[in-house]
């Protein structure tokens, strides 16, 4: 049930952007095994002429194994820079920088999928104050965590500011230095006692 919905929404990926079905076409013929973290089985794809892919028993020997470590998914679904670190590709190269292009740049265009339902202006429009509202949201987080910062940091103390942690840290190092200078006069004040007593 997983790799038929995998394909279809991969497939429906694929026709929103002629590019890509383009680069895979160059690779018609070819077989993937994807292995992923927590999927138990690998699952198994064959790229078509069209440059699509279908859905399928696994071969001896792959063409490409597209192993997902452990926590590559969300990465890879939020589009993450650190995503492709979590990705191991083992198999043809050309092949491999195909997929590694696909990884980092197919992406769902929503307004096209709406403009099918509500039209082309009405899509344009949702589309825009749907990133308008993301765009709120995410700089409210970030407002909000700068508050809540400031609060632990100024108000009520419970978080030292970085300038606090610089300054305590030289005066460590000063405090070292001074200690290092008196025990140094300590030595030679025994010195000079042992010297004196003999």
């Amino acid at each position: 049930m997983f790799p038929r919905t995998l394909t279809v929404f991969v497939n429906h990926l694929l026709r929103q952007q002629s590019w890509a079905r383009e680069r895979l076409a160059a690779h018609a013929g070819s077989h993937l095994c994807l292995r992923a973290w927590p999927l138990r089985a690998d699952l198994n794809f064959s790229i078509k002429e069209e440059g699509l892919i279908a859905a399928g028993p696994g071969v001896a020997s792959p063409d490409l194994l597209v192993t997902l470590k452990a926590g590559a998914i969300p990465l890879v679904l939020r589009r993450h820079a650190d995503a492709m670190k979590n990705v191991e590709l083992v198999g043809n190269a050309a092949l491999a920088s195909a997929v590694q292009e696909l990884f980092r740049r197919l992406e769902w265009d929503p307004e096209e999928d709406l403009s099918l339902i509500v039209g082309d202006v009405a899509a344009h429009r949702m589309a825009r104050t749907g990133r308008e509202f993301l765009a709120w949201q995410r700089e409210a987080v970030e407002r909000l965590a700068q508050n809540i910062a400031e609060y632990w940091t100024e108000e009520d103390r419970m978080i030292g500011r970085r300038a606090d942690f610089i300054q305590f840290r030289l005066d460590i190092q000063a405090l070292e230095r001074n200690l290092g200078r008196v025990e140094a006069q300590l030595e030679a004040l025994r010195r000079r006692a042992r010297a004196f007593a003999d």
